[in-house]
């Protein structure tokens, strides 16, 4: 007879956080099962009231729609996830919503509001102490610099970015600069 491990429950919470961990890895490799996957953990989140997994959900499903180029319902779907956020008190959540507002601006040559959105998305990465999402604010603050041609102002931007991320060694952001 073999020893067998006890099972775990898996609570309701953690079986939606990995739903939607499960759709953000799926989003460039297959968006439809991505999307159906953060439908699915948004359906649940809703059914026991969890406002994280809702918020998440929404903020995945917008990420899908923004990598389908349907920016319009992408956008709708960040400003749903982000009164949750604030509820929740959740600084993470808020800065990563600031950011894909940001991109959406970004995307429809908005450039101002888009700054905009990156800086409130440093401003509280910087005070949480998120070097790796300062460093990646700071590359996109510079993408905006350059796409204005301001060459002198994003650079000053990115080589912040590749500061940061050679101090804390993540070898993806330091290639991408």
């Amino acid at each position: 007879m073999k020893n067998r491990l006890p099972t775990v429950p898996v609570s309701k919470k953690d079986q939606i956080d990995k739903l939607i961990v499960n759709a953000r890895n799926l989003i460039s490799t297959d968006i439809k099962k991505s999307f159906r996957l953060a439908n699915e953990g948004l359906q649940m989140s809703q059914e026991i009231f969890y406002k994280k997994g809702e918020a998440d959900a929404l903020r995945t499903i917008g990420i899908n729609y923004d990598a389908q180029n349907k920016l319009g319902k992408a956008l709708e779907m960040y400003k749903k996830a982000m009164p949750f956020y604030i509820a929740l008190g959740d600084k993470q959540g808020e800065a990563m919503l600031y950011n894909n507002f940001g991109i959406i601006d970004f995307k429809h040559a908005k450039y101002i509001s888009a700054m905009n959105y990156y800086f409130q998305s440093l401003k509280i990465k910087e005070d949480l102490g998120d070097l790796r999402g300062v460093s990646s604010s700071y590359t996109n603050i510079g993408s905006v610099y350059q796409r204005q041609n301001n060459h002198k102002t994003a650079t000053k931007f990115y080589k912040k970015a590749l500061l940061i991320s050679k101090q804390i060694q993540d070898v993806f952001l330091t290639a991408a600069l």
